[in-house]
């Protein structure tokens, strides 16, 4: 929800350090395809990836291609995507595999004002 509507920031609410995204490989994947013209926001919905895909030229598809067998098929989710179809390009199963893309998750905690004294909820303590 945090990644479609602002009311936690809005609500006094911080995203803590130790919670961000650290997945260099797969975020440059994710940037890839923006690149590509990709709203991530969207890619859950098999008709949006698809009317994008047929967009695409042979070498774009490659990209996504790629993507797709390194981040959508891990061994939970095989059974929900074909791995041949994949790889021969077919849009469809390309189309079906980005709903299983596993978008960062966003944390948030609320910092009590009236417990500014105590640690700060924020911040690893070093150990």
């Amino acid at each position: 929800m945090a990644r479609y509507n602002p009311f936690f920031e809005k609500a006094g609410m911080q995203t803590p350090k130790q919670f961000e995204w650290r997945d260099r490989a797969y975020e440059k994947g994710l940037r890839e395809l923006e690149e590509l013209g990709f709203d991530l926001n969207l890619v859950y919905s098999k008709s949006y990836s698809l009317s994008m895909l047929k967009k695409l030229g042979k070498a774009e598809i490659e990209r996504v291609k790629k993507f797709c067998l390194t981040y959508c098929l891990t061994e939970k989710f095989r059974p929900y995507a074909s791995r041949p179809l994949i790889e021969r390009g077919d849009l469809e199963a390309l189309a079906q595999a980005f709903k299983l893309l596993r978008l960062p998750t966003v944390y948030f905690i609320w910092k009590n004002p009236h417990f500014a004294g105590y640690p700060d909820p924020c911040i690893l303590p070093h150990g």
